[in-house]
């Protein structure tokens, strides 16, 4: 639900820019889970306005210290008129 109200008014980059499913969690060793699970759930977002677009969206194949993988995106300005 909350994902429908942020998606009415800004831009989910990954959707826009990245390529699979973007699970981020859970990072199976942090939450006490075997290491052989992957990340199931896609609960980590990056928004954006019309005033940039997203030329490269990825989750990171590591954690850097949380339950969660990172999301990584690179933009560029849009030159709106």
């Amino acid at each position: 639900l909350i994902y429908q109200e942020v998606d009415a008014v800004m831009n989910d980059a990954f959707r826009e820019a990245g390529s699979g499913a973007g699970r981020t969690w859970p990072v199976a060793e942090k939450v006490g889970l075997p290491s052989l699970v992957q990340p199931f759930l896609r609960i980590d977002y990056i928004w954006h306005s019309e005033h940039l677009r997203p030329t490269y969206a990825a989750v990171g194949s590591e954690p850097i210290g949380s339950d969660h993988l990172p999301v990584t995106v690179i933009f560029e300005w849009r030159n709106i008129e």
